[in-house]
């Protein structure tokens, strides 16, 4: 490419660049100020040492700031398992407070928001008698969210991103420091309104 063609590409590559730039202070359309999203789903992971899947369901719920920034607060619980071996299942319920960061790209009916989270999980066991303890742990996690709503009132979602859940558990003479992550999560999210107007 001889440089003397490089200044007419100026104009090309500030276009792309302006078709990914968002807006930072104001919510994606679909969300307003003060609007509540109820989000119910099921996510998928993994536990190690021992490995196994870890799957189960995830309800949410998010309130929308009235705040010139694309801020939610919320919580987020449910309960996921996963079978260690014949006998021995394990399984973890996260109370997690979240806030959430949703960046405008202007897009029709697009949601899109990176999530921090910090809780506590507390875990049990079943099918193994031996074990009657049910401790609690520190959890913590990350995701990357995006959001389409197909109605006014309702969304399909997908969270793609690491949900890690402690546990110091009690197996016969030993102590286990049992550890299982959520990577995927896909569901279905209600909006209820708040009276804020769009954006």
């Amino acid at each position: 490419m001889r440089i003397g063609r490089l200044p007419a590409l100026v104009p090309l590559f500030l276009s792309a660049a302006g078709a990914f730039c968002f807006d930072v202070s104001s919510f994606p359309e679909p969300v307003r100020k003060r609007d509540a999203l109820l989000s119910v789903g099921f996510g998928i992971g993994m536990t190690y040492d021992p490995a196994a899947a870890l799957m189960g369901g995830v309800l949410a719920l998010d309130y929308a700031l009235p705040v010139p920034l694309g801020l939610t607060v919320g919580f987020e619980t449910g309960m996921a398992g996963a079978a260690l071996d014949d006998s021995r299942s394990v399984g973890v319920i996260p109370v997690l407070i979240r806030i959430a960061w949703h960046p405008n790209w202007g897009i029709r009916n697009l949601d899109t928001s990176v999530t921090a989270k910090m809780g506590v999980g507390f875990g049990f066991w079943l099918g193994d008698r031996r074990n009657r303890d049910n401790p609690a742990g520190f959890a913590f996690g990350f995701t990357l969210g995006a959001r389409y709503f197909l109605t006014p009132s309702v969304g399909v979602f997908a969270e793609l991103g690491y949900d890690h859940f402690m546990l110091p558990f009690k197996t016969g003479a030993r102590d286990v420091d049992f550890n299982a992550m959520r990577i995927f999560s896909i569901g279905v999210t209600f909006a209820i309104r708040g009276g804020g107007e769009p954006e």
